[in-house]
């Protein structure tokens, strides 16, 4: 794994195309939490012994992957509007869209 080097947003990528999410969980509830745990100490986390500087108060975070319905959300289209399709087609789609709000701001001034 590996921190986004531009700083823009506090994810971390496995890949170039699999976005992941970081969740802030509470000390106590770890041993319940199933999946990849990073702990945030002074702005840094370390992974694959490397440090890298992040944005996030100090604390322990599950990654994990975006839902369907949160990349709907990211790309303004109502909630469950994909879930006729499997997960991977909806992630396809939603990915391979355009962010429904920014489309109909450039289309209004076409009538201008």
């Amino acid at each position: 794994m590996e921190i986004r080097p531009d700083g823009k947003a506090n994810t971390l990528t496995r890949v170039s195309t699999d976005s992941m999410i970081l969740q802030a969980i509470e000390p106590e509830n770890i041993k319940e939490v199933k999946g990849k745990i990073i702990e945030v100490n002074n702005k840094t986390v370390i992974t694959n012994g490397i440090s890298y500087p992040i944005e996030l108060p100090d604390g322990f975070y599950l990654v994990r992957k975006f839902t369907p319905v949160e990349t709907e959300r990211l790309q303004t289209i109502p909630d469950n509007y994909t879930e006729c399709i499997s997960a991977t087609q909806r992630y396809k789609a939603i990915g391979n869209g355009w962010t429904v709000n920014v489309i109909t701001h450039i289309l209004k001034s076409i009538g201008d």
